[in-house]
């Protein structure tokens, strides 16, 4: 790789060439975004003649951003601009380090910074001594995360004279011929003649000139169409993006309620399978079942006194349900099997008002002296995402009850208006001295938020 080092006035305008494989590479344009809304090359040539520039590149990512340069002796036009190449040969949010020499007593580099989305950030393309390289480093990859501190900012370039490099960058190998693209290429601003040049040209070649200016309008037409669609399909690609998001986060908004039973259904699942358990297994007795949405689980003890073994009774279940048996390792006399329940999803209740919902569910405990308990449920809170996509809002609320009583639920539910009304759980505690029964029940109720 060989260095061209510019003149002391060349030094002022930060110029660079590097020639690589053959190739002449600039290091130093200055860059700025493009926010032309139509003309692009139209307005990338006025910065140009206004300013007295010389040559561009164009970068095109998430934004059209140019690199300029001025008039140099070290004729530019033809060369490729360092940055836009590895920018584009490089993937994800990462920072390339290149050495450009010795400049008096310390050597000379440029960084080059790709944002995640390809773009190129403003650090890029300027000049840094060694002594201020790597506090330069840290400030690019903590703008480059910007809030995102989980994101990885690989760090390419000599590994054996920086421990903060975290990969190997071979410029040569990596700029071949096939790999460089013509995007990277520095493009004219001007013609590259005084304004008397251009007149006695002018004079001279009539309506040549003519044809000339009108093939580089419609060049100039042809590659601002370009530039205009690839802008439509990136607008197009974040429309997308903003359309799935919302979608993603209108699925965590389903109405819980839908694929749950009704009240009366869950309690009809729970008491088939309930009447199935027998009072007596092997010598061993229920003492709770505990019904949820999709399962019933069984706690059996063990008579005192009684000769059957746990071994039996975790056979008799097998040969029963074919279901394993969970033992109770600190009370041995204790065992628990599951079975299923089968159930169906009663599907989206229509919803009514919240007050309205919870004057009739205390009422109608009121209407059986039972005391509950009621818990409010916080709505869900979606995380904005980095792109401001305005999010959906839970549009019901829901409160949890619970109660205890000696009363069986389905006689408490039988003839109730149970719009948005859904049972969780029912544990029934068996006293098996006297044959009683006692009933601890949770729930929800939805209602409009």
């Amino acid at each position: 790789m060989k260095t061209v080092l510019p003149s002391a006035q060349d030094a002022q305008n930060h110029i660079r060439v590097l020639t690589i494989n053959k190739k002449r590479f600039v290091v130093g344009l200055r860059w700025r975004v493009v926010k032309a809304p139509r003309n692009i090359m139209k307005e990338i040539r006025r910065i140009g003649r206004q300013e007295k520039l010389d040559v561009v590149a164009i970068r095109q990512s998430d934004a059209i951003q140019a690199g300029f340069a001025p008039k140099t002796p070290l004729k530019l036009q033809g060369c490729y601009s360092l940055t836009v190449a590895l920018a584009s040969l490089l993937e994800g949010p990462c920072i390339a380090v290149i050495p450009l020499g010795q400049r008096g007593d310390s050597a000379e580099y440029t960084l080059v910074g790709r944002t995640e989305k390809g773009g190129i950030h403003p650090f890029s393309d300027e000049l840094y001594t060694e002594a201020a390289l790597e506090q330069t480093v840290i400030d690019l990859k903590a703008s480059l995360k910007g809030n995102r501190t989980d994101l990885d900012i690989k760090v390419f370039g000599d590994l054996s004279h920086f421990m903060w490099v975290t990969d190997a960058l071979d410029l040569i190998a990596l700029l071949s011929d096939k790999a460089v693209c013509k995007d990277s290429k520095l493009r004219a601003l001007t013609w590259g003649m005084t304004p008397m040049q251009m007149w006695v040209m002018g004079g001279l070649i009539g309506g040549g000139l003519l044809g000339v200016w009108g093939l580089s309008r419609y060049y100039d037409a042809q590659e601002n169409l370009r530039l205009q669609e690839q802008a439509r399909a990136l607008a197009h690609l974040e429309r997308i993006h903003r359309e799935s998001r919302y979608q993603a986060a209108l699925s965590q908004l389903v109405h819980p309620w839908i694929a749950t039973p009704s009240v009366q259904d869950f309690l009809h699942a729970c008491d088939a399978q309930l009447f199935s358990i027998p009072l007596s297994l092997r010598g061993w007795v229920p003492t709770a079942v505990n019904c949820t949405t999709g399962h019933l689980s069984v706690s059996y003890a063990r008579i005192p006194g009684s000769a059957v073994k746990t071994r039996d009774f975790v056979e008799a279940v097998k040969r029963r349900y074919d279901v394993p048996v969970a033992f109770n390792y600190r009370d041995t006399t204790v065992t628990t099997f599951t079975l299923p329940v089968p159930y169906r999803p009663n599907g989206d209740d229509p919803m009514q008002d919240m007050g309205a919902q919870m004057l009739k569910i205390i009422s109608l405990f009121q209407g059986v002296n039972v005391n509950v308990s009621f818990g409010d449920i916080p709505p869900k809170v979606l995380e904005k995402s980095e792109e401001a996509v305005a999010l959906p809002v839970q549009d019901w609320r829901a409160y949890s009850f619970e109660y205890d009583s000696e009363i069986p639920p389905k006689m408490i539910f039988s003839r109730a208006d149970l719009t948005g009304v859904r049972l969780l759980q029912v544990i029934v505690s068996i006293n098996n001295d006297d044959g009683h029964l006692s009933y601890h029940v949770k729930g929800q109720i939805y209602g409009k938020a």
